[in-house]
Parts: C-alpha cells; sequence; structure tokens
C-alpha cells in the first residue's frame, strides 16, 4: 500500500454487535408483551363494565319513559349475554328473539376473554325494573372475570348501578 492510499474503515455490523442487538431486543419484547397483555385485559374489563352499565341504565330509562316493566335477560358462562326484553323469558344468544318495540338492546361476551360467571339476581337469569325506574326485589350482582380480576356490577333495590373491583385493581373503578 503506498502513502497515497486511504484505507477506508469497513461497513457494516459485525456477527458480535448483531448478537448483542437480538439479544437486547427479545429481552426488551420478554418484558414488554406480558405488559401490553394486561393493558389490553384492563380496557376490556373497563370497556365490559361501562357497557353492561349503560345498558342497566338504558333498561331504567325504558321502564319510566314507558311506564312498563322492563326485564334485563342474563346468560352467565363463557358466551354470556344481557339482553333488555319486555317478555317473561327470551334468549339473547338467538338475535332478535330480545327485541324491544324492534330494537335489540344487548351486551354479549362477542369473543372476549371476559367471564360473566356469577349472577346473584333470583331467579339467577334475569333482574326488572318497574315503572318508576326501581328494582325493589330485584336487586343483585353480576361477577365479570378476566385473568386475575374481578369486577362487579351492583343493582340496588333503588335502581343505583355501580361498579367495583372485587379482586386485582382497574384504575378509576373503586375496591368492593
Amino acid at each position: 500500500m503506498t502513502s497515497s492510499q486511504v484505507q477506508s474503515p469497513p461497513y457494516g455490523l459485525t456477527l458480535t454487535e448483531l448478537l448483542v442487538v437480538m439479544g437486547l431486543i427479545g429481552l426488551l419484547l420478554t418484558l414488554a408483551i406480558p405488559s401490553y397483555v394486561d393493558l389490553q385485559h384492563q380496557q376490556l374489563l373497563r370497556k365490559t363494565l361501562t357497557q353492561t352499565r349503560l345498558l342497566f341504565r338504558e333498561a331504567q330509562s325504558l321502564a319510566m319513559v314507558e311506564s312498563k316493566t322492563t326485564r334485563l335477560q342474563i346468560t352467565t358462562g363463557a358466551s354470556w349475554c344481557l339482553a333488555i326484553t319486555r317478555q317473561t323469558s327470551c334468549n339473547c344468544l338467538i338475535e332478535s328473539d330480545c327485541a324491544v318495540a324492534g330494537r335489540e338492546y344487548k351486551v354479549s361476551a362477542a369473543k372476549t376473554p371476559i367471564l360473566l360467571f356469577h349472577s346473584t339476581f333470583v331467579p339467577a337469569n334475569s333482574t326488572s325494573f318497574d315503572s318508576t325506574g326501581l328494582s325493589y326485589g330485584f336487586a343483585g350482582s353480576l361477577t365479570f372475570k378476566i385473568a386475575e380480576r374481578q369486577a362487579k356490577l351492583i343493582l340496588s333495590n333503588l335502581g343505583r348501578v355501580r361498579v367495583c373491583m372485587a379482586q386485582g385493581q382497574l384504575s378509576g373503578v373503586p375496591q368492593c
């Protein structure tokens, strides 16, 4: 090599540098994925609690506006659902079986990992609001579960609907 030729530095990464970078990326993903899944579960539970609370409020509102008793049909289990109806019994898993005035008011599992696994309503498959919006004699609670969290939706005899966490924490939702 002559003095007029200058050697340029090599371009690219060495195998060692590439392995270190891949190791760091793997470590970051290992730490981030469980947090992301937990965040998804929190958002699904929050969404389900909000939709269910609003469905109870809608049933109460329909009962008061139309001065007619309005029922909420409850199906628990993995493929759970809740629907507003005026019938004595309906199956909310069947499309339009629980319609009120041609409109279906319904919240369901809809391919989520959330489980509605317990209902304290008597009978266990329904609750009711009278024409004044009260649920006297039909108070109870629903318990939703996802991963390590359990949330309750509680209906009082006076028609008050509230949510709380029975197990685990969810920001903005008080403990039971």
